[in-house]
This record gives C-alpha cells, structure tokens and sequence, in this order.
C-alpha cells in the first residue's frame, strides 16, 4: 500500500491514483491514454442531412408533376406547359435542386467512409439515400431516351 491508500495500478474508479512516470492508470493502454471512442463525422453527418433534403426536394417535384398533369384533365401534353407557371418552375427547380444535393451529399459521404476513427452509419445512409436517387434519375433518363413518347 502506498501513502494514499491504494496501489498506483488501481483504476480511477477504485480511487484517485496518481501513477509514476511511465505507469498508465489504465492498464491494458500505454502511456495513460484512455481507449478513444470513434466520434460522429461532421461529413458524414452533411451527407445524411442533404440525403433527407434530397427527399424532401424530390416529394416536391412529384407533387409538381402530379399537379401539372391533374391541371391537364389527365393528358398530359408536355409542349402545354406554359413556362412562367409557377407549378412548373417550382418542379424543374426542385428537381435542379435535388440533382446538385444528391451528387454533393454523395461526395461527402464517400469522403466520410475513408475518415479513420469516425462512426459510419451517417455517411453510409447518406451514400446510399443519395446514391439510390442518382440511379433512379439515371435509369429514368436513360428510359426517356430509348422509349418514345
């Protein structure tokens, strides 16, 4: 026993220890050094937040198409669309949007999964909301060019 009360290799938590030079307080690390958890990555983070505004921009540029084709009576006429309503700025402009958030949102997040001792499940769920809305609007893009209208 040492002057205090207890040994120098006891844990923090069996009593205030002040160890020599050289002796970790927590055995199983060198140094002193408690094991570090890994932290949240505020780009993972970004990439999850713009995931869930690219869901939100993309629900309005579905009920924008909704709306212009129930406006329509059901037959739906592309050259009808007159280009100062304001249902069809709102819907190519959301849809403009949606596009440049889901590509940054997945640049963020691939960047986030290569960053040592960061939790994963935000940039994860980021690559893939923004990633499952990239190939959906690339499979669409590609269907309108190769079945005609």
């Amino acid at each position: 026993m040492s002057q205090h009360g207890y040994e120098p290799w006891q844990r923090p938590d069996e009593g205030y220890a002040t160890t020599p030079a050289g002796q970790s307080v927590y055995p199983d690390t060198p140094y002193g050094y408690a094991p570090q958890t890994p932290s949240h990555s505020g780009l993972g983070i970004a990439s999850f937040c713009l995931g869930l505004v690219t869901v939100l921009l993309v629900a309005v540029q579905f009920v924008g198409v909704i709306m212009l084709v129930m406006r329509s009576g059901g037959n739906f006429d592309p050259n009808a669309i007159r280009p100062e309503d304001p249902v069809a700025i709102l819907t190519g402009c959301s849809g403009m949007l949606a596009l440049l958030t889901a590509l940054v949102g997945l640049g963020l997040g691939i960047a986030a999964l290569f960053r040592p001792m960061t939790k994963r499940w935000p940039a994860i769920t980021g690559v893939v909301v923004n990633g499952v809305w990239l190939f959906f609007l690339a499979a669409s893009t590609l269907l309108s060019l190769v079945v005609p209208v």
